[in-house]
C-alpha cells in the first residue's frame, strides 16, 4: 500500500485498499486544558501516533477526531466538550461508513481516557447486534510504572493530567506551542479539604465519587510534576507507544470480527 492517509487518498485508492482488509485506526483525543503551560489539542497526539502506526503495519487511517467527553474540564478556558451522546453518534456514523465500504478492522486510537466508556458501549452495541467485533487501544495506559522509572530515573515520578506523560508529548508533536514561561506548581488537588483524583476524594484512607471538576479541586489544572516534560522524553514516549501499538495492530489485522450478536 503505497498510501495510508484516508484523507488523502481518492475514493478509488479507498477501495483498492480495502481489498486488502487493512486495519481502519480511528484516531481520537481531546481539546481540554493541561495546565497553563501545555496546548490544549492533545488530539495531536493520537493523530502522530496514528501515522506511524499506520505506516508501520501498512494500516490506514482517517482524520483524528479532536473533540471528545472533557466535561470535568469545563470551567477552564480552551476546553470544547462533546456530551457522551454526541460523541457516541459520530463514532456510529464513522463507523457505518467504514463498513459500508468495506472496513472490517477497526480500531479506536484514543488519547482521552473520558472516551474510553463511551466507546466500550458502543462496541459492546455493535457485537450484540451481530455487526462487528471493533478494537481499541487506551494510548496512555499502555504507560507503566517500569517504563516511568526508566525514562526519569526515579523510583516515582509524579504523572497526571497537564503534567507526564501528556506535557511531554506535546513538546515533542507540537514544537513551540508548549509554554513553560506560564508553568505554576500545582500543589496537591482536593475538593473541600479532601485529597481529590478524578471524580473521587478520599476520606478515612477510601474513595468516594462526588464528582468535582478539574477546576473544583486545582487552580491550574494539574496533577503531577510538569516541570519533567521535554520534548526528548516526549520522542521516547511516542517511539514506546507506537511498538507496543503496532504489535497489537499485527495480531488485531488477523482476528475475525464477523460477529453473531446476542
Amino acid at each position: 500500500m503505497n498510501k495510508h492517509e484516508w484523507a488523502r487518498m481518492t475514493w478509488k485508492e479507498i477501495e483498492e485498499a480495502l481489498k486488502e482488509k487493512p486495519v481502519v485506526l480511528v484516531p481520537l483525543g481531546s481539546v481540554e486544558q493541561h495546565g497553563p503551560h501545555t496546548p490544549v489539542g492533545d488530539y495531536l497526539a493520537s493523530e502522530a501516533i496514528a501515522k506511524r502506526v499506520a505506516e508501520r503495519t501498512d494500516s490506514l487511517y482517517i482524520p483524528t477526531l479532536p473533540y471528545g467527553y472533557s466535561e470535568v474540564h469545563r470551567g477552564f478556558p480552551g476546553t470544547l466538550t462533546y456530551r457522551p451522546s454526541t460523541l457516541r453518534a459520530t463514532l456510529e456514523d464513522l463507523t457505518e461508513c467504514l463498513f459500508e465500504v468495506g472496513a472490517d478492522h477497526v480500531l479506536f486510537l484514543c488519547g482521552h481516557g473520558g472516551n474510553v466508556p463511551i466507546i466500550e458501549h458502543y462496541a459492546r452495541d455493535l457485537m450484540r447486534m451481530g455487526q462487528k467485533r471493533t478494537a481499541c487501544i487506551d494510548i496512555w495506559r499502555l504507560l507503566d510504572e517500569a517504563f516511568y522509572r526508566d525514562l526519569y530515573g526515579m523510583q516515582s515520578p509524579k504523572t497526571g493530567h497537564g503534567s507526564e506523560p501528556i506535557g511531554s508529548v506535546m513538546a515533542y508533536v507540537a514544537p513551540g506551542a508548549t509554554r513553560p514561561d506560564l508553568f505554576q506548581p500545582p500543589g496537591a488537588a482536593s475538593f473541600r479539604d479532601l485529597p481529590a483524583a478524578g471524580s473521587q476524594v478520599t476520606l478515612n484512607g477510601k474513595s468516594f465519587h462526588i464528582y468535582p471538576t478539574s477546576k473544583d479541586t486545582s487552580k491550574v489544572g494539574v496533577i503531577g510534576d510538569p516541570s519533567l516534560a521535554s520534548a526528548e522524553h516526549g520522542e521516547k514516549i511516542i517511539t514506546h507507544v507506537v511498538d507496543l501499538c503496532c504489535e497489537f495492530v499485527e495480531w488485531f489485522k488477523k482476528l475475525e470480527t464477523a460477529t453473531s450478536g446476542a
